[in-house]
């Protein structure tokens, strides 16, 4: 059996990362800067304010939608690349700072999170659901794990190769920061509200995702669309499913069309309310709901394909932030033991 986890963003948020756009935001615009059109760029993103950009693919499709407003090729490509430089530095902090803090962890802490998270994922349903997969499991011996990841930061990595798991390599679509070929933009120059310059390789090299991965590094996509294609269950955990993204969401939409026996459990954004004590249910109330919205994002009629579609509510899985801080909570209670008994000794050998 072939289980794929396709990981967005929301992965390194649930870690405890800043890595929204609206992280990036506001250093950047207050980031000094020589050049005359960057610094208008930067003016503009300020005059727009950052709050209006809640994913990535929104800054994304935003840019693609001013793009009307600069004099030249040249100086959107200047921009773009200015704050990929930008972001790249701050992401790059926030992933060394996540690394700090799993020092705490022993490999031992690490491996057993990421199994019980890859092996567990899909139990947070109905049992209907969960003897679904199971049967797939026995019918398919030997399950297979994959990673797809459309983070810049390589944290999936990390936690795999501290745990020594034998996952294939996790594929970064969209590039890492240690391999320097990060790639940020919209899916299709369509996504262009208007081309005020003649459409070149340049730019869409700088800012169509797909375009760039073609010219650099095509085995990288084929290798991505074969994992999701021979997949027998999808987890994607903390992607937006954007339009900055629609090559992607299509080929999973075919991948759940293609087959009925093929299930996608989608891990969006935690819910707000505390439902873990909710009657089951009105837990099945609020995943019909949020499936709505997933199925609406993938085009899919919910009569159809209502029972290949799956949303865990109260699942908590990769949940190394909690981890780390209950080690630094019995760490700290460990010390104040220690401090205690000194103390106590010390009052002992007073009194003798």
């Amino acid at each position: 059996m072939n289980i794929t986890f396709m990981i967005g963003n929301g992965f390194d948020l649930h870690l405890g990362m800043k890595t929204r756009f609206i992280d990036m935001y506001d250093g950047y615009i207050k980031s000094a800067s020589k050049d005359d059109v960057i610094r208008n760029f930067k003016k503009h993103l300020k005059e727009q304010g950052g709050n209006g950009y809640e994913r990535w693919s929104d800054f994304e499709i935003a840019m693609a939608s001013h793009v009307e407003t600069f004099k030249s090729e040249d100086d959107f490509i200047k921009c773009v690349r200015d704050f990929k430089v930008y972001m790249a530095g701050q992401l790059k902090l926030e992933q060394e700072l996540f690394k700090t803090h799993a020092l705490i962890l022993d490999k031992s802490d690490i491996y057993k999170e990421m199994i019980r998270s890859i092996t567990t994922f899909y139990r947070h349903n109905t049992p209907n659901v969960t003897n679904e997969i199971d049967s797939l499991k026995e019918a398919r011996p030997g399950t297979q794990y994959a990673f797809v990841v459309f983070n810049y930061t390589e944290i999936v990595d990390f936690l795999a190769n501290t745990a020594n798991c034998s996952f294939p390599r996790p594929i970064h679509i969209h590039g890492s920061l240690s391999g320097n070929d990060t790639v940020l933009g919209v899916d299709n120059i369509e996504q262009f509200s208007r081309l005020p310059f003649k459409t070149s390789k340049k730019i869409m090299r700088a800012f169509v995702k797909p375009a760039f991965n073609q010219e650099y590094d095509a085995k990288r996509v084929a290798n991505a669309v074969s994992f999701i294609k021979n997949s027998n269950v999808i987890c994607a955990y903390g992607m937006s499913l954007g339009k900055s993204d629609l090559t992607w969401t299509k080929e999973i939409r075919e991948w759940l069309i293609n087959d009925q026996g093929h299930h996608l459990f989608y891990y969006g954004r935690q819910n707000t309310e505390d439902g873990t004590l909710w009657a089951k249910d009105q837990l099945m109330d609020a995943e019909e709901k949020r499936k709505e919205v997933v199925m609406n994002k993938l085009d899919l009629n919910g009569d159809l394909f209502e029972n290949q579609v799956h949303i865990p509510l109260v699942a908590n899985i990769f949940d190394y932030k909690n981890l780390i801080q209950q080690k630094k909570e019995c760490a700290m209670s460990d010390e104040k033991k220690e401090e205690l008994l000194n103390r106590l000794n010390a009052l002992s050998a007073a009194a003798l």
